[in-house]
């Protein structure tokens, strides 16, 4: 078993995302394969889009919130643990600024 994120994902072929820009972040959701990767990877994958499509100078500064069901969890919906949530954020912030960068070359 991946989690229970998979198995919403296998059995009802359907994302969910809210807020400014959810259009954008769903239809990159559903662009990808979820069972073929682990929760984390996942997460990853997740801040990065959200990081990704959020536009510094027009939209408002915002607060990425990751909760999940899985093993780590012990199959309950929970937070993701603060280290985890500010090392995707890090990572996530770093790629777009990477990509920001190479887009000025």
């Amino acid at each position: 078993k991946r989690s229970t994120l998979f198995h919403y994902t296998k059995l009802f072929g359907s994302a969910c995302a809210l807020g400014k820009n959810q259009t954008s972040v769903k239809t990159e959701l559903e662009k990808f394969d979820f069972k073929k990767i682990t929760v984390k990877e996942a997460l990853k994958f997740i801040a990065n889009i959200v990081y990704e499509l959020h536009n510094d100078k027009k939209d408002k500064k915002f607060d990425l919130d990751l909760s999940w069901i899985c093993k780590e969890s012990n199959y309950e919906h929970k937070r993701i643990p603060e280290k985890l949530k500010k090392d995707l954020i890090e990572e996530a912030k770093k790629k777009k600024r990477r990509k920001k960068e190479e887009g000025r070359r």
